[in-house]
């Protein structure tokens, strides 16, 4: 990957937009077919009702919190939108990702080529969710721009979904796009020893999956710490339990190809006790689950912190009493308590990442590492950058959220 020279987004003019708006719908009508198809007679009619929960939740919520956060994200000039990080052609235009700069990005890349040298700022890369099937960059805007608020850069890739492609392809373009984003974030003003990956549900669990696959390309000692947020770790454990939540044994094997254990990143680690690898490479571990979990229950997140303490791998997990699977990241923000972003700053802004204590004498509970009220002086100053949500619409937008 050659470093790329930081230029602001165009419009691809009218005609541009009306042709990629029907290639895109085309796109959609085709693998929703696909996916008919897979879910059967009796799936589709679960599907559909999930489908209709999650549109009256959007609905909602549309006048307070995703209108107003869709118009900040198509004009915000603090956002790089659809910056190109592989060859679009082969993934139907889903090799992309979203850059959120502390300052419009135009003035930000100027200061970049001024003489007096620019603090470097940390970096978050943010793999987001969608069960492997609706998974978008758009769902990290609300914890990207309050961290791009607060002096960090976030970049959000895009990978495709099911039925686009099947996971060693997903797999691929998380690994292009993080190696993509290790070699071009210093002309971004990104501080290359400064890296933090995140992901959240099936996003968390592409993100570890690239850490200890065998095959990445990008530099694991170079990430500075790996951050879950709702994650699925051990996929053939949960193959019941995904069954009860609608998403089918036929559909997960044609997304696992057949061979979960193969795209379960607990198999690598499992491998590394035998001796076969080494966790050398593997950065500290932050866990963050929510207790009323239905997509992903939250024993995948303390699972996952007992093998790793077995391991002798620095790692450290947060349960949020009474978030759902959405909560840390959509619900929580707009209700204007944010407890995930609090912590998520403090070890930013404290230098904490990477200090983990070593699991010996260590219980691998968050409470020992970051205090709840330690940047609630920070967070103040920047809540008001995303929309706020009436705390009656919260509640019954939570209430039908199908997640």
């Amino acid at each position: 990957h050659k470093m790329c020279k930081p230029t602001p987004t165009h419009a691809p003019g009218m005609w541009g937009w009306v042709k990629h708006a029907f290639f895109v719908m085309w796109l959609l009508a085709k693998w929703a077919a696909q996916l008919i198809y897979v879910a059967g007679p009796v799936g589709i009619g679960r599907w559909l009702l999930l489908l209709g929960r999650l549109v009256s939740f959007v609905l909602v919520l549309i006048p307070q919190v995703f209108l107003p956060e869709a118009w900040k994200y198509c004009t915000s000039g603090c956002i790089l939108r659809d910056v190109p990080y592989g060859d679009n052609t082969m993934t139907s235009g889903r090799s992309v990702l979203d850059i959120y700069l502390p300052t419009p990005a135009y003035w930000w890349i100027q200061s970049l080529h001024t003489r007096t040298p620019q603090k470097k700022r940390p970096v978050v890369i943010f793999l987001v969710g969608g069960a492997w099937i609706v998974g978008y960059k758009g769902w990290g805007a609300l914890l990207a721009r309050l961290l791009s608020a607060a002096g960090v850069i976030c970049f959000l890739p895009d990978y495709r979904n099911y039925p686009q492609a099947t996971l060693s392809e997903i797999a691929s373009d998380c690994d292009e796009a993080i190696s993509w984003i290790q070699n071009n974030l210093e002309a971004y003003g990104g501080d290359p020893e400064n890296v933090i990956l995140i992901g959240q549900s099936a996003g968390a669990h592409l993100s570890l999956l690239s850490l200890v696959s065998p095959n990445r390309t990008f530099d694991a000692s170079k990430i500075l710490a790996f951050v879950g947020i709702s994650g699925p770790y051990c996929i053939p454990s949960l193959y019941d339990f995904f069954q009860t939540r609608g998403l089918y044994k036929s559909a997960l094997d044609l997304i696992f190809e057949s061979d979960p254990k193969k795209f379960s990143p607990t198999t690598y680690l499992n491998n590394d006790r035998r001796g076969d690898k080494k966790c050398s490479d593997l950065p500290p571990v932050y866990l963050f689950h929510g207790t009323n979990d239905n997509s992903v229950p939250m024993c995948s997140s303390t699972s996952l912190r007992d093998h790793l303490m077995e391991l002798n791998v620095p790692v450290a997990c947060k349960l949020f009493e009474g978030h759902t699977h959405t909560a840390p990241i959509i619900e929580a923000p707009v209700g204007g308590d944010d407890p995930l972003v609090t912590d998520l700053l403090h070890l930013i802004t404290s230098g904490q990442w990477g200090r983990l204590p070593p699991t010996g004498g260590f219980t691998g509970n968050m409470e020992d590492v970051v205090s709840e009220s330690s940047c609630d002086t920070v967070l103040k100053d920047i809540a008001p950058m995303i929309p706020h949500a009436n705390p009656t619409l919260l509640k019954l937008a939570s209430w039908i959220n199908p997640f």
